[in-house]
């Protein structure tokens, strides 16, 4: 039986020396035990994040098993702890997702490990907690019927705080796996429960809500016996499908969809990864109608003709689609790099960025999230691994795809082992928020700890090639570039290539002569 309950622990982590820009300005880090799942920004500025800690370890033949609890904490915007939430419950609790209710109440969903023998997620619990820390209601999905197995992935809300989860269950009377998306009112009540799938490991990874309550689903899915597709599908509000697009791989390949967006005309954005056949995996992101027509399509095949993946995407102005994530770069498996790509509404190209590490062997950088402010703006959480612990390096660009500022953050707390995942903006400010998990923060170099960072990103930069920002351009500007140039800081790739070139000269050269504006 697991009944040790682990205080979380905050601390404020010093940074090492590293790119930062002052457009953008570390405001504090706090560490708490455990990893985390995920991070939101209430409406009045608050920070919500959660994940899951090992609380106990149940001995097993031949391995031990360790018991897990989900947990939630809430902090001010100067990072000072408003409360802390803990599951506690009799099996092991893995949070996977939770969303923010218009009166400020966390619903949250769990994956939960009825057998603690073997600590494999096997039902869906899902919680609502008010503004305080308190348990509003609690409900347990188990799967069909003598099955019981059930896992979540995602959950979204409606504009009248209906709850919708979506993830996978075994399917009845097979050994197959299915998609499934649950609805609740906002007391709790099961409303409904959908499954879909075929012969294959269906899986729907991500589900977003429009404002006329429709749901975008996407993940992957069996399109005809034995393929296992990319896929992306429209549901009403009642669960019923209206639509679903597939795109196959080519057999055998692999074909996975990570993420969903709706614009503001109704179409589903969506991005993921597809074996096409004469380069591996690549980058594909589509745009559907809300009929379900291709608005457009495209595929990235990155430098090294291999595995290329978006895993995030996000809508910006005029319903410009950025997606992102890593692009293979030859030599061996291990070498990605940051690979994001903005399309305007009508499918054009409007952002190229490869961003990569040049150092080691390892070199397995990568974004796994990316957000916008009302204005246009972007910013690009991604992991970079040129240093003996892989730092958070975050991008800001304007609404054209300009590069304005970057930062990189290189942990002092001798971590060797780390990934930056989660990223949430405070459409109120000018601030990021992002969190990671890795080793090295206690006294146990095996304990994982979760990071979470706020960073100032300035006010809009109106004079880029300001370089040392004292409000002027002279000299001094270009010697500046030239030192970042010279010490590869990111605000030097000026033409956001992802290297370091004479273009770069003559990007910075124009901007110096636009001057102020």
């Amino acid at each position: 039986m697991k009944r040790q309950f682990i205080p979380t622990s905050i601390a404020a982590v010093m940074l090492a020396a590293g790119t930062t820009s002052a457009d953008i300005i570390e405001q504090w880090m706090r560490v708490f035990e455990g990893s985390p799942a995920r991070i939101r920004v209430a409406g009045n500025g608050d920070v919500i994040v959660g994940g899951s800690r090992i609380v106990g370890t149940v001995f097993n033949i031949p391995t031990n098993v360790p018991v897990y609890d989900g947990w939630l904490v809430r902090l001010d915007p100067d990072g000072n702890i408003l409360w802390q939430w803990q599951s506690e419950w009799e099996e092991s609790d893995f949070l996977e997702d939770f969303a923010i209710a218009s009166n400020g109440d966390i619903i949250a969903t769990f994956g939960t490990a009825t057998t603690l023998s073997t600590g494999d997620p096997d039902n869906i619990r899902t919680v609502r907690i008010d503004a305080t820390g308190n348990t509003v209601w609690s409900h347990e999905y188990s799967g069909p019927a003598g099955i019981e197995n059930a896992t979540p992935h995602h959950i979204a809300l409606d504009a009248n705080d209906n709850v919708y989860v979506a993830g996978e269950e075994y399917g009845p009377g097979s050994n197959f796996i299915d998609g499934v998306v649950l609805r609740y009112d906002n007391n709790g009540n099961l409303q409904w429960i959908r499954s879909r799938g075929g012969d294959m490991w269906d899986r729907i990874a991500d589900i977003a809500v429009d404002a006329q309550g429709r749901l975008g689903i996407a993940g992957s899915e069996t399109s005809s016996p034995g393929i296992l597709a990319y896929m992306a599908s429209l549901m009403d509000a009642n669960g019923n499908t209206l639509w679903t697009y597939y795109k196959e791989p080519s057999v055998p390949g692999n074909a996975d969809a990570f993420d969903v967006e709706f614009d503001s005309a109704g179409n589903l954005a969506v991005t993921g990864t597809v074996d096409l056949g004469a380069s591996t995996d690549d980058m594909h992101t589509v745009k559907l109608s809300p009929t379900g027509a291709v608005v457009w399509q495209r595929n990235y095949n990155g430098p090294g003709n291999g595995w290329d993946r978006g895993y995030a995407l996000a809508i910006g102005l005029d319903d410009q689609v950025y997606a992102t994530g890593e692009a293979w770069k030859g030599w061996s498996w291990e070498y990605f790099d940051i690979q994001t790509l903005g399309y305007t509404s009508s499918g054009q190209v409007r952002l190229f960025n490869i961003y990569g590490s040049i150092g080691p062997a390892f070199a397995e950088d990568q974004s796994l999230n990316i957000a916008t402010f009302p204005n246009g703006e972007v910013v690009r959480l991604g992991c970079d691994t040129d240093k003996p612990g892989p730092d958070y390096i975050i991008h800001h660009f304007a609404a054209d795809g300009t590069l304005i500022d970057a930062v990189e953050g290189d942990l002092a707390g001798g971590s060797t082992s780390f990934s930056w995942k989660n990223l949430a903006l405070d459409p109120n400010g000018r601030y990021a928020y992002f969190s990671g998990w890795g080793n090295g923060f206690s006294s146990n170099p095996v304990t994982w700890s979760s990071v979470v960072v706020k960073i100032d990103l300035g006010g809009t930069a109106l004079c880029p090639a300001d370089c040392d920002e004292n409000g002027m351009l002279n000299i001094f500007d270009y010697i500046c570039f030239g030192n970042a140039y010279a010490s590869q800081n990111p605000y030097a790739d000026c033409d956001g290539s992802g290297g370091f070139s004479i273009f770069d000269y003559i990007c910075y050269g124009n901007k110096y002569s636009n001057g102020c504006q």
